[in-house]
């Protein structure tokens, strides 16, 4: 009888993947590099600049490609199939992705610019607002780091936050995590909300989301907490942020507020002890850096 949460399958890691998404049998360590550089130069190729220049070959199939099947084909996913002993001795880690050993099943979400230099200003925003409190340094960093899901499940997320000191018989794991995504599907999204927040999973206290839209200066940043009423994420926050053809940019909702709870499993303290703000200028700045990444060559051609 299978232990599995109720209704969820052993497909689930493959939730809202796109049709597209490739399916790869580990054969080796240079196999793999050679998928993986294959696989992240279709994904940089999908940024919205490749559209700008002349469509190149599809090395997978040699077939030329359409910007209509560029934008709908190329995503951030794929698949391979490996066995749990090697996936424990051979694969380093490697962005975020979701190990299923019941079904010797990895999903990989290929690395860009605009993961890493969005987690790493997060997570400086974050430090930031710690130092009036004197807490910047009692902070863990859970980038690329596999976490238990249970039921031989791993997963990454591409920034998380734990406290350096954790209550007593605690797990020592993230308790806020954020997932970054390129024009992501709302059911891949929801299915890492629910990952990471199902009690009997991630078990994380909060979740942010950041969507970054492939094709022009749009960037939504999102709260998620667990529901239990209702056994779902739950959004409790949304901010909009978006840049106009002159260069303006307008934002939607508060503040980001991060209850100091989350962070640190247990109430403040003393009186400078505060939820987490990061307000909407920090934000701004944040998704300036995404903007910058994104349509970085296109300046370059401008000039």
């Amino acid at each position: 009888m299978s232990n599995l949460p109720q209704n969820e399958s052993d497909d689930s890691d493959l939730e809202g993947l796109p049709p597209s998404v490739r399916h790869y049998v580990y054969e080796g360590p240079d196999h793999f590099s050679r998928i993986f550089r294959l696989e992240k130069d279709r994904c940089l190729r999908s940024m919205p600049n490749a559209f700008e220049t002349p469509i190149n070959p599809d090395t997978a199939t040699g077939s030329l490609r359409t910007k209509v099947e560029a934008e709908t084909e190329i995503n951030e996913y794929f698949v391979l199939s490996i066995d749990p002993g090697t996936f424990k001795r051979v694969i380093p880690h490697i962005s975020s992705s979701e190990f299923c050993a019941r079904k010797s099943r990895l999903v990989i979400k290929m690395p860009n610019p605009v993961h890493n230099q969005v987690g790493i200003a997060l997570h400086d925003a974050m430090k930031l607002a710690l130092v009036p409190m004197r807490l910047h340094k009692m902070v863990f960093g859970w980038g690329t780091v596999n976490v238990d899901m249970g039921n031989g499940r791993e997963k990454q997320a591409d920034m998380g936050w734990g406290p350096r000191r954790r209550p007593p018989r605690t797990p020592k794991r993230p308790t806020v995590v954020l997932e970054v995504g390129l024009s992501e599907s709302h059911r891949r999204l929801f299915h890492d909300m629910e990952t990471w927040l199902n009690p009997h999973k991630g078990n994380v206290r909060m979740a942010l989301s950041i969507k970054v839209v492939r094709n022009r200066p749009r960037f939504t940043i999102e709260k998620w907490v667990w529901d239990a009423t209702n056994r779902i994420p739950s959004k409790v926050q949304g901010i909009v942020l978006k840049k106009n053809e002159t260069g303006q940019i307008t934002s939607s909702g508060e503040d980001l507020m991060i209850p100091f709870k989350d962070i640190f499993l247990r109430e403040p303290e003393i009186s400078r002890e505060k939820d987490i703000i990061i307000n909407t200028g920090e934000l701004q700045a944040i998704a300036e850096i995404a903007w910058e990444i994104q349509f970085e060559d296109e300046d370059e051609d401008e000039d």
